[in-house]
């Protein structure tokens, strides 16, 4: 007895939602549902080539970090590569706690073209990727 009423009830709903006043609504959900398969492969574009700089600065960088004061603390493992480089390439934040910019230490450490590298890489990632996926 209680199924039938509840049964019921959502009936009652789906009838008040296909009132003209809802059909706003159903097209924007509709909109919704339907970007998030493009949405997915917007986040796959940029998670291949993010991980792969990953991978590069983990095998450049990685090993190097017992100094400690050359930025490459943040590339010791894939993880936490990933991480400093998504901060860096998409989210804009390149910066260690002291508010040092991460890349001008490793380019000073390390070798000048690490800081070509990352040049390179903000402007395949800000003006290439950004511009595939929102096109």
């Amino acid at each position: 007895m209680m199924r039938i009423l509840r049964l019921a009830r959502i009936m009652r709903v789906i009838r008040v939602c296909k009132l003209p006043l809802f059909a706003d609504l159903k097209m924007m959900l509709n909109g919704a549902v339907g970007g998030i398969r493009t949405f997915m492969w917007s986040q796959v574009i940029l998670a291949v080539p993010l991980y792969l700089v990953a991978l590069i600065l983990r095998i450049g960088l990685g090993d190097l970090h017992d100094s400690g004061h050359g930025g490459a603390d943040f590339f010791t493992t894939l993880a936490q590569s990933y991480f400093t480089c998504f901060r860096c390439l998409v989210a804009g934040d390149c910066n260690n706690a002291d508010g040092k910019p991460i890349f001008v230490l490793v380019s000073r450490a390390y070798g000048w073209w690490f800081g070509v590298f990352y040049c390179f890489l903000t402007v395949l990632f800000s003006v290439a990727l950004f511009n595939v996926i929102v096109a």
